[in-house]
């Protein structure tokens, strides 16, 4: 973890010297994971690719470390992670989740859909003026979307696991493919349609087909967790 936070860092172009002032900074201690979760993303070799950890004890919750493997940066690694913070930090009972930016990543985050909402100076040798972006995170609607977990993606199907936190919605979409899902939980999901609302009741293990061009938006309708794997046919 320590390794691709110094790494992100230097390919922001700071010089070594800054870098060693920054290290204790950046070091993540094993005693602070008994406190502060920290999450990875790896790859299938489980290479750890990304790094995560909040602090739930701060008030609102603090993202303290999001750094991704400079080999990684723009495969969606930092935003998946980051709205995974978010979910935590509501889970921990947080609205939002605070962020002291590195000014480097100061439009990924506003991209990402945090408000700034202050910043501090911070300032280092040949650039006096840099300061540190002061952002907040709602958590609340993070919280409220669906959350896809490609499983598989190759030249014929694209396998994604659905998960719905009770009253959780995917978003209005259209379907790119035709696509098979296989209910994993029995419940109700409510489809929002071009021409209406309506209930469907699902039943784990009992699967259907949709062909391409089906629009519409799913919410969950249960008051628990529902989750479904979708197949979409190439």
């Amino acid at each position: 973890m320590n390794r691709i936070a110094l790494e992100a860092k230097a390919a922001w172009g700071y010089s070594s010297d800054l870098l060693e002032a920054w290290r204790e900074d950046l070091h993540t201690s094993a005693q602070s994971l008994q406190s502060c979760p920290a999450f990875v993303a790896t790859d299938e070799a489980d290479r750890v690719l990304a790094i995560m950890q909040i602090d739930p004890a701060c008030s609102p919750c603090e993202l303290t470390t999001l750094f991704v493997d400079p080999h990684c940066m723009r495969r969606g690694l930092g935003q998946a992670l980051l709205r995974h913070a978010a979910r935590k930090a509501h889970a921990f009972g947080h609205r939002h989740l605070q962020i002291d930016a590195d000014p480097n990543a100061f439009g990924f985050y506003l991209a990402c859909g945090a408000t700034q909402v202050g910043q501090v100076a911070a300032p280092i040798p040949g650039a006096p003026d840099r300061v540190r972006p002061q952002l907040l995170f709602s958590t609340q609607e993070i919280a409220m979307q669906a959350v896809p977990t490609v499983q598989v993606d190759n030249d014929r199907v694209i396998v994604t696991e659905w998960c719905f936190a009770p009253g959780a919605e995917t978003g209005h979409h259209v379907h790119g493919h035709d696509y098979v899902v296989v209910p994993m939980t029995t419940g109700i999901l409510r489809l929002v349609e071009p021409g209406g609302t309506r209930d469907v009741q699902l039943t784990a293990g009992v699967s259907y087909a949709r062909g391409v061009g089906v629009a519409h938006n799913v919410i969950n309708a249960n008051d628990y967790e529902f989750k479904f794997i979708e197949i979409e046919i190439k």
